[in-house]
């Protein structure tokens, strides 16, 4: 499986696309999946920096990667995402990939590949996320 690195960040087994920007009073819903929002991704090293880079998960189901390009966020790659139980299946470029949740809340959601490789060190089938602050 391909894995291409972006601004220090791996990125291959989790292809994130499709954005719909939630606004607060979603935010308040208690049916409202914890998944959906915009995440920064934490490296073992630091915390993630959403003026950097954002993994976006919407409420109908699909996913973003973005980076920041002349004041606009611009998509990078997307696809499809569902909850399966205890696992994320994520769909992108006809990939798709199980990711377990090992920790869920709010905040913070970290998810670990059950179809690949895993390396925590470098990012590799491991995705630490925290939730970007709601603009």
């Amino acid at each position: 499986m391909k894995t291409i690195a972006i601004n220090g960040v791996m990125k291959g087994m989790l292809l994130p696309a499709a954005l719909a920007l939630f606004s607060l009073s979603a935010l308040a819903d208690p049916d409202l999946d914890p998944m959906v929002g915009e995440w920064s991704v934490s490296t073992t090293e630091e915390a993630g920096d959403c003026a950097e880079l954002r993994f976006v998960f919407d409420i109908d189901g699909g996913f973003d990667l973005r980076i920041p390009e002349d004041g606009r966020w611009k998509s990078l790659s997307g696809g499809t995402w569902r909850r399966d139980g205890s696992m994320i299946v994520t769909e992108s470029e006809g990939l798709r990939e199980r990711m377990a949740i090992e920790t869920e809340s709010y905040e913070r959601m970290v998810l670990v590949s059950q179809d690949g490789t895993v390396d925590r060190a470098l990012g590799v089938g491991y995705l630490d996320l925290n939730r970007c602050p709601a603009y």
